[in-house]
């Protein structure tokens, strides 16, 4: 539990970041998230895939895991 909550909270700085980053207006705001990978990055990308659905929907964005 306390990585999920870690990784909410750097979703939630990419949001806020991201939100400051520019002035140029988008149609669709898309959050893009990022994780230290501990396995290989395709298991990765299948464990985020349900916390990026979970925030799309409770933040109304667009939601993009970026592999690193």
């Amino acid at each position: 539990m306390p990585s999920r909550r870690r990784l909410l909270l750097i979703a939630v700085a990419a949001l806020v970041s991201n939100a400051c980053a520019g002035t140029e207006a988008r149609e669709t705001p898309i959050l893009r998230f990022t994780a230290i990978p501990d396995q290989t990055s395709t298991e990765l990308a299948e464990k985020l895939q349900p916390f990026s659905e979970y925030l799309s929907r409770e933040l109304g964005v667009a939601v993009e895991y970026v592999p690193a």
